[in-house]
């Protein structure tokens, strides 16, 4: 994204994610909405990310717990503008990031 990163600001926005653990990993699906002002003469616009998220269960060695997995997400520009060409009003982007966990358990020694 560094073309948004030169002509736009993301403000601050908002995600819902909702996931759920399987046999096969947890399965999650997110709608987000994040407000980018411009530093240039671009216009402003509204971007709405829809994603789904697929993580394998965790692999376990020792006291550590990873798992990696893949999201989808469809990334929607939304602008304002009327002057903007109607063919880029709605334009959309499919993304492919990565996503990962980890968590390390602590070990207690003797009973009480």
């Amino acid at each position: 994204m560094g073309v948004i990163n030169d002509d736009w600001r993301p403000l601050i926005g908002n995600q819902l994610e909702v996931a759920t653990p399987l046999a096969v990993g947890e399965f999650g699906v997110a709608v987000g909405r994040v407000h980018y002002k411009p530093f240039t003469g671009h216009p402003a616009y509204k971007a709405t990310l829809i994603t789904l998220a697929w993580l394998p269960p965790e692999a376990h060695a020792s006291r550590a717990h990873v798992a990696a997995g893949l999201r989808l997400t469809d990334y929607r520009m939304d602008f304002d503008d009327p002057n903007v060409d109607p063919g880029l009003r709605g334009r959309k982007k499919k993304c492919f990031p990565a996503s990962s966990r980890g968590r390390v358990f602590r070990c207690r020694t003797g009973s009480r």
